[in-house]
């Protein structure tokens, strides 16, 4: 929000806030100090404001007076377990805390580069706390997230697994590395395995834990199964209603499930929160091109195709496929044939979206050398992981 030229009250309001914590932080060695400020967006009035000062290793405690004061600016009666939730980090090095911080930065901006660089910063962030359960979580995650996308080493899968499991060694209670867990099982063709762990997510994760039911609905979207995935996405949306991953997946399986009149239904209550997020975010490439695909979805065609040619500066091999099928859709084969190109070159290895596509969507191509020198490009691909999971002794 740095360049918008809203002002608090208006920024409350545009995302639907009742409560803005405002203020600033200065550092000055390593001294800090931290200016807070509770606003009512209601009323417009400053609940509270005040400074604390202290020294960065403690930036912690700061945080937590902060977070007591604002409970006790909205007089709010917090349970034990949500106060638990308020104070939990996961380790008491702030260097690592940062870094880790800085990684999920990266790694939800959900491009090849960007995921990469999150699971480099993680791999400092174990070297700097070796005992920090989510940082081998969410580093596993990135791995199966390269995996499924960019490079099916199957030793990626290896370590991932070995990452989250550490992750639950170390803190049995970190719920959220049941995500991955399911997802390396899935990719791995562990699919009962994997199933029971989702399940397993969903009855000891608190209720209000959307992920457990987005991972339940991700294996089923992911193994095929798409009228299976709907009902868990579904939940997921049910207790956070504005997550763009969980719109997008259920708005692309009800079509892969021929739900036609649940695809118009969700494309349409997805546009508004993809709308919201890139007015604030419009470099965000990956949602670009997701908001640009909802609305074909939802019969906007010209709305569609207008976006589609404003993408044209796009370089992530996995939203370049998505760009791909979009075109395809929108009836210009031969832009779709040679982006998807592009994807490859990029660095897209899905072989069974490519495969898909290929066989099914642009046979009208087949006997054309451009469709022929793709199609040579996946089945270089496809023997390419043939041999790495044969040399892993993987089925």
């Amino acid at each position: 929000l740095r360049n918008t030229k809203l002002r608090t009250v208006e920024i409350g309001k545009e995302f639907n806030t009742r409560y803005f914590i405002e203020g600033s932080v200065r550092k000055f060695g390593e001294q800090i100090k931290i200016s807070v400020a509770l606003l009512d967006i209601e009323t417009g009035d400053y609940l509270w404001q005040e400074s604390h000062r202290g020294e960065f290793k403690d930036i912690f405690d700061i945080q937590e007076a902060v977070a007591e004061k604002v409970v006790a600016g909205l007089k709010l009666h917090l349970t034990k377990e949500e106060k638990e939730k308020v104070l939990t980090r996961g380790t008491e090095n702030t260097e690592a805390y940062e870094l880790f911080t800085k990684a999920i930065g990266y790694f939800h901006r959900q491009t090849k580069e960007n995921i990469y660089y999150a699971v480099q910063l993680l791999s400092d962030t174990i070297r700097l706390d070796p005992i920090y359960a989510n940082a081998y979580q969410m580093k596993g995650n990135s791995l199966s997230v390269i995996y499924r996308l960019y490079d099916r080493n199957a030793a990626l899968l290896v370590e991932a697994e070995t990452l989250v499991l550490e992750a639950l060694r170390l803190n049995p209670n970190l719920w959220d590395a049941y995500l991955p867990l399911t997802n390396i099982y899935q990719l791995q063709g562990k699919l009962e395995e994997a199933e029971a762990v989702a399940m397993k997510y969903i009855e000891n994760a608190p209720h209000d834990y959307y992920l457990s039911h987005f991972s339940l609905g991700f294996l089923y979207d992911n193994s095929g199964q798409y009228a299976k995935a709907i009902a868990p996405y579904e939940q997921a949306l049910k207790i956070k209603p504005n997550n763009l991953p969980t719109l997008w997946n259920i708005v692309v399986v009800c079509e892969k499930a021929k739900e036609s009149e649940k695809l118009i239904y969700w494309a349409s209550k997805a546009i508004p929160y993809f709308e919201h997020h890139l007015r604030f975010h419009p470099d965000d490439e990956n949602q670009r091109v997701s908001y640009a695909v909802i609305l074909y979805f939802a019969g906007r065609m010209e709305a569609a195709q207008k976006a589609a040619k404003a993408l044209h500066s796009i370089r992530d091999g996995s939203s370049l496929f998505n760009i791909a099928w979009l075109w395809m859709s929108l009836g210009d084969l031969e832009l779709s044939l040679s982006t998807v190109r592009k994807s490859i070159d990029a660095g897209f290895k899905n072989m069974e979206a490519l495969l898909h596509f290929l066989e099914n969507d642009l046979t009208f191509l087949q006997d054309t050398p451009e469709y022929e020198e793709v199609k040579q490009m996946v089945e270089k691909i496809e023997a390419e992981q043939l041999d790495e999971r044969a040399s892993m002794n993987i089925n």
